[in-house]
């Protein structure tokens, strides 16, 4: 995906705000954070909100204006960040009074932060928590291995080819290796007996676990045709269970 999302020139300043708001949080979860996995999630949330706030410091450096975002690699965070600011606009125009002189335009932005919320919910599409039951996790984790390798061979191919020394090259197929090792941080690298749910946030993750799960999924399906009687068991039965955890997550408000 490209540029897809636009932030409109009047509210990058209520964006940047909630963004350096989300750095603070994020700050506390990783002085909060129990064990590796939680300390190893934070930081990636840490370097996605930086991210954020490089892209806008760098677009508005020098006169305010609209900023474009690709979406791959700012969504999610621009969906927590709406997530923090308009309950708290909200809350600033209900203390308002009606005849205040800055009302109208306080309203202004407010509705074009909604907008913005609805555009990046159009395009995006995830919002919330959602638990992972452990019989999902275990194909979660399978998947997302078979993305990582993906992701390293694209890595690769960048690395050898002519094109390695331009620092855009990298962007992209690096971002989305991260994205999927910052899961796997998540829900940890081996497998466990018997394998805990697992929370994930998915304005963060929720593209990638889905991205995972309907890769294993494909594998799981072609598996079940197999004429081994115990495979094709265990794999429908894998097969099922992610088709279940996946309807969940498009019956999601």
């Amino acid at each position: 995906m490209g540029s897809d999302l636009v932030i409109p020139v009047g509210v990058v300043a209520l964006v940047r705000e909630g963004a350096y708001a989300l750095v603070r949080g994020v700050a506390e979860d990783i002085d909060n954070a129990k064990g590796v996995g939680e300390l190893f999630a934070a930081r990636d949330r840490l370097c996605e909100v930086c991210a954020l706030i490089e892209r806008i410091e760098y677009a508005a450096s020098e006169q305010p204006r609209e900023v474009e975002l690709g979406v791959r690699e700012h969504a999610g965070m621009l969906t927590a960040v709406l997530g923090l600011m308009l309950p708290l606009m909200e809350e600033w125009l209900a203390g308002l009074p009606g005849d205040d002189p800055t009302r109208p335009e306080r309203e202004m932005e407010y509705r074009s932060m909604r907008e913005l919320q609805a555009r990046v919910g159009r395009v995006f599409g995830w919002s919330g928590r959602a638990v992972v039951p452990g019989e999902v996790v275990v194909a979660l984790r399978d998947g997302l291995v078979c993305l990582l390798a993906e992701a390293a061979l694209d890595v690769d191919a960048v690395a050898v080819s002519a094109a390695h020394l331009r620092v855009g090259e990298w962007g992209e197929p690096v971002a989305r290796f991260d994205r999927v090792r910052s899961v796997l941080d998540l829900i940890g690298w081996e497998h466990q007996e018997p394998e805990p749910d697992v929370e994930v946030e998915l304005c963060w993750y929720g593209q990638t676990v889905v991205d995972a799960l309907v890769t294993e999924l494909g594998s799981m399906r072609d598996l079940a045709e197999s004429d081994d009687g115990e495979q094709h068991e265990r794999a429908t039965r894998k097969a099922g269970a992610i088709e279940r955890f996946l309807a969940t997550l498009e019956s999601q408000p």
